[in-house]
């Protein structure tokens, strides 16, 4: 049984927009909104429809006015009536962060590999459009066109966009846009007769995305010679399609419902199998007023994966937009990659900036630097030359110095050319108070430096200590390694759900700030009118980048298992995310304070994790419809929304919905039971809970042990709790497996820390210790129970960070000497060395600037460094690498030596621990082994390292405390304990061990 959808739209003149969907098809096929009001006129009728949904959503968008609305809303199969609201529009090292490949060189581990980068998934991109020339969405090395897609290649009315067997598909949905603007303003149809009926990307927000979901490998990416490396998307050899939504703004709004609607239900009937949409609103809505919903909801019926971006008004918290359960909300955090300028001032004090300037200072001396305040114009006010304002500096004052500005004011981009403008040489952007330590590398027209508001303080305080200041800013230069990182970003949405309580938003974070994609090379890269440059790749951040990272994994996903729903996939995801940084510390938010799962759901993505978490919670929609009939629409509304007939279990609960996260918004002495269902994805196995509650709360899980002997087979259990709250309360493990709930239940009324400080809030935290779950109070018991806020500290608490100065090059810290290192090549290693020579060379002469070459006559690699090296380190760090290759480890695991200063290699004789000789000692190596490995790939696992057994000697690659594990489990078969003994030992040991990154 079918409904109808209707949209109102504009409300600028008497005639407004609608949307609708039918109960019967056949009546209302032609979907005339006056056959509803009783007006017979096919040709008004006609006249008045921009788009009829027939395919899945079965929908219209009609101008009517407000009397003629409000008889809509009275039909009985109507639905919801709601305006046609706009929307806003919310890489190179990115995938290495995210563990899909190690300094260029793709594990065999990986779900690039496993899933085929993606092959033949279609991924369909609802944003500004396409460039169809940019090398991401080249069809080279692509075969035919899957069978599947139905999908066409639009050109516009002046150009055409070139599809291919990459770029499959592309579309426009201009009518709901092109409506608004004609009601607010007929002088502005101009632009639509230039712009608005094309797919070309005239903004550069689709181009972007869309390769970061599924742009193909572009080697030698850069943003104007920063960041230089491979780009590609998430799934670089998925198929993609643009539907542009989004046109040049009006006000704030640029993507309007009508059309969002239009292009989902055409993507539908393509064939996509993953939709990603970074637009949005700026708070959440009703679920069936809200078009991305409603959209979505068809979209998952239908089996695609529909992710979302979280939207970029943090850190407040009840930001996040969208809170559908069935979609998939993400946000924004940081990688350990930098774009970073150093400035040195005249008092010896080294400052860290950020920057993408394409310039460096005319010669490597000191410069006069001046405060904004004191290069002011004459007539200007102090406060306006302090903020860099146009007007305001005096450029004869100004002139061959480094200019100071605070930013606040104006953009980064627009400080920066009013200093150039005045005839600076340099610019050092200082933060203000309320923009904190957060600095954002910009492609500035002058040498500039981005500093935090601590450090700006540092050079004010210089300024005024000092009669002659000077100051020198290094070139721009890429820093990998950043630690801490993860970090969420400041503007990234933040929960508790303001719609449903019960429901965790977002869903999961990704990396979003400073990340490098695809760019239309025919528009500038910045918004300066004057800029001339032009960049095929740039960086930017947001939300907006973070979502199609999660398309992109969704993408590999959809791939490696065809079989599995929307539902599953996003469980997969969620479950096997991770809420520790890469020093294995609690995530941070941006002003270095502990984050919360209102900023980052179930925590930051782990691909690999992904395509193997065992257990899935998975959902089908009628678990959806139940959802609604729980959050209170009545049996006439459900039954309407559904395809078919559905009926509301009054026994269903929201504690019932089988959502990944668990969320329990009024929790107190009487005990709360929330029940869930898993399914099995993985190998036959038993799960045991491992539950540790904190003070004062009761957590009890039933059964403890879930077994499963096939794939698909599902189990119910039910988590018994009282008193306070409680996050991630539970956690089933299998092995290497862990399926984790993420982290909210609030005390009392989740919405309480929108009173007063003093009100009874508390939020806890759980965190997984291998096989253990410890909950731990986010604050001290002295501490008040309010809701930990993002803020930027005051100023008498503000202390300046640690001053971080340049590494020695090579032969700075050798007196110019050139290093040596030789490492010999056994002789049953000669073959293996020839077949991964370029493996090897390509890290250690292009990534760590060493020399590398094979000495024949010698049968060495030998090993030195060069003017370029930038740390001596990096030659024991190859030498270290190629030892643990000569020694049997794969290239993809010995790596790991040249990114990780704690991992080494530890090797010794099974005959060190115990003299066994001829069959004693077969035994004690297949002991080793096991069956088909299975023993050794078990300490592996558990232990995270690396073994090889080369006859009667074993090494062992991994941190030092993960080697103590390892070897004392080998050791322990040596001395004849069965394996499962040593099993049992190690689940014991490894449950003790922190959670690795």
């Amino acid at each position: 049984m079918n409904a109808l959808y209707c949209l109102l739209g504009s409300t600028f003149t008497r005639s407004k927009t609608f949307v609708g969907r039918s109960r019967k098809r056949d009546k209302f096929a032609s979907h005339s909104p006056w056959y509803l009001l009783g007006k017979h006129s096919d040709e008004k009728a006609k006249g008045a429809i921009l788009y009829s949904y027939t395919r899945h959503i079965n929908g219209f968008a009609a101008i009517l006015d407000d009397e003629e609305a409000a008889e809509i809303a009275k039909h009985p199969d109507v639905i919801s009536v709601f305006l046609n609201k706009g929307k806003k529009l919310h890489t190179t090292h990115s995938w290495d962060f995210l563990r899909l490949e190690r300094n260029g060189v793709i594990p065999s581990k990986s779900i690039w590999k496993k899933a085929r980068f993606g092959e033949d998934t279609i991924i369909g991109n609802l944003d500004t459009g396409v460039w169809p020339e940019s090398k991401s969405f080249s069809d080279e090395g692509f075969g035919p066109i899957p069978s599947k897609w139905r999908g066409i290649c639009q050109h516009g009315i002046k150009d055409k966009v070139h599809c291919n067997r990459k770029l499959i598909g592309a579309r426009y949905f201009n009518k709901g846009y092109a409506m608004y603007l004609k009601n607010i303003n007929s002088t502005l149809s101009p632009i639509c007769n230039s712009t608005l009926f094309t797919t070309r990307d005239h903004d550069g927000h689709g181009t972007y995305t869309l390769s970061l979901a599924g742009g193909n490998f572009v080697h030698g990416a850069n943003v104007l010679g920063n960041g230089n490396g491979t780009a590609k998307g998430g799934s670089p050899k998925a198929r993609v399609a643009a539907y542009k939504v989004c046109w040049p703004p009006v006000g704030d709004e640029e993507c309007f419902d009508a059309d969002i609607l239009a292009a989902i239900d055409i993507a539908i009937s393509d064939g996509v199998d993953v939709l990603s949409l970074s637009i949005g609103n700026d708070k959440p809505l009703d679920f069936l007023k809200e078009a991305i919903s409603i959209g979505a909801f068809h979209a998952v019926k239908n089996g695609i994966v529909v992710v979302t971006s979280a939207g970029n008004s943090g850190p407040e918290p009840g930001t996040v937009w969208d809170v559908s359960p069935w979609t998939l909300t993400v946000g924004a955090s940081t990688i350990d990659r930098d774009f970073v300028t150093y400035v040195a001032l005249g008092n010896k004090k080294h400052i860290r900036g950020a920057s993408l300037s394409t310039k460096a200072l005319p010669s490597q001396k000191f410069y006069p630097l001046i405060g904004g305040a004191d290069a002011k114009a004459a007539r200007a006010s102090a406060l306006d030359a302090l903020n860099c304002i146009p007007g305001s500096l005096d450029p004869k004052k100004v002139k061959g110095k480094i200019l100071v500005c605070v930013w606040g004011q104006m953009s980064e981009l627009e400080t920066g050319q009013q200093a150039a403008l005045a005839g600076a040489v340099g610019m050092i952007l200082a933060n203000d108070f309320q923009s904190g330590n957060q600095i954002v590398p910009e492609l500035h027209v002058l040498p500039a430096s981005h500093i935090s508001f601590s450090d700006g303080k540092l050079v004010f305080e210089y300024l005024k200590s000092s009669k002659s200041p000077v100051a020198y800013m290094t070139r721009v230069k890429t820093e990998l390694g950043i630690k801490p990182a993860p970090i969420m970003a400041s503007f990234s949405s933040r929960g508790p759900n303001t719609v449903v309580k019960a429901i965790l938003k977002p869903d999961v974070t990704a990396p979003g700030v400073d990340i490098i994609g695809a760019y239309p090379e025919a528009i500038r890269p910045t918004s300066l009118a004057s800029d001339t440059r032009r960049a095929s790749f740039i960086v930017q951040s947001g939300t907006s980048i973070s979502c199609p990272h999660v398309s992109g994994v969704a993408g590999l996903l959809k791939t490696l298992h065809p079989d599995w729903s929307p539902a599953a996939i996003k469980s997969a995801i969620m479950t096997t995310a991770r809420t520790r940084d890469n020093n294995m510390e609690p995530m941070l938010n941006s002003s270095m304070k502990r984050a919360t799962p209102f900023a980052y759901g179930a925590g930051h993505i782990r691909p690999n994790r992904a395509m193997d978490p065992g257990l899935v919670y998975d959902l089908t929609i009628d678990d959806y419809l139940n959802f609604l009939c729980a959050y209170g629409y009545n049996q006439t509304v459900i039954r309407k929304f559904s395809d078919k007939p559905h009926k509301c279990s009054k026994s269903f609960t929201m504690a019932k919905f089988n959502y990944p996260s668990i969320v329990v918004p009024n929790l107190g002495s009487k005990p709360v039971i929330v029940t869930r269902k898993v399914k099995n994805v993985g190998t036959p196995g038993a799960y045991t809970a491992y539950v540790k509650a904190p003070a004062g709360v009761s957590i009890s899980v039933n059964p403890k042990i879930l077994k499963f002997n096939g794939i698909g087979e599902e189990k119910k259990f039910k988590i018994v709790m009282k008193q306070n709250v409680v996050v991630k309360p539970k956690d089933y493990t299998q092995r290497r497996q862990f399926l984790r709930p993420p982290a909210v239940l609030v005390l009392q009324e989740s919405l309480a820390f929108f009173e007063a400080p003093s009100g009874n809030l508390m939020l806890l935290e759980k965190f997984l210790l291998k096989t253990e779950l410890v909950a731990k109070e986010m604050e001290s018991k002295e501490a008040s129970a309010s809701m930990e806020i993002e803020a930027v500290p005051s100023g008498s608490l503000a202390l300046p960070p640690k001053p971080k100065f340049e590494p020695l090059k090579a032969h700075e810290m050798s007196d110019g000497r050139v290093q040596f290192r030789k490492v010999s090549v056994p002789p049953h290693r000669y073959s293996p060395l020839k077949k991964a020579w370029m493996d090897i060379y390509t890290p250690v002469y292009e990534q760590m600037k060493i020399d590398i070459r094979m000495n024949l006559k010698a049968r060495k690699v030998e090993l030195k460094t060069r003017q370029d090296t930038p740390d001596i380190s990096n030659l024991q760090k190859c030498a270290d690498f190629v030892h643990a290759f000569m020694l049997g480890f794969d290239v993809a695991d010995a790596i790991a030596l040249l990114r990780l200063d704690e991992l080494f290699v530890e090797s010794f004789e099974i005959k060190d621990v115990k003299t066994l000789r001829g069959e004693h000692l077969s035994r004690a190596i297949g002991r080793l082994s096991g069956k088909g490995g299975k023993t050794k790939f078990a300490i592996e696992n558990a232990t995270k390292t690396r073994i090889v057994i080369a006859d009667t000697k074993i090494h062992i690659l991994g941190s030092f405390t993960n080697i103590k594990v390892a070897r004392d489990s080998l050791c322990s078969l040596i001395l004849g304990s069965p394996a499962g003994k040593v099993y049992s030992k190690l689940r014991a040991v490894t449950a003790r061990l922190e959670e690795r990154f």
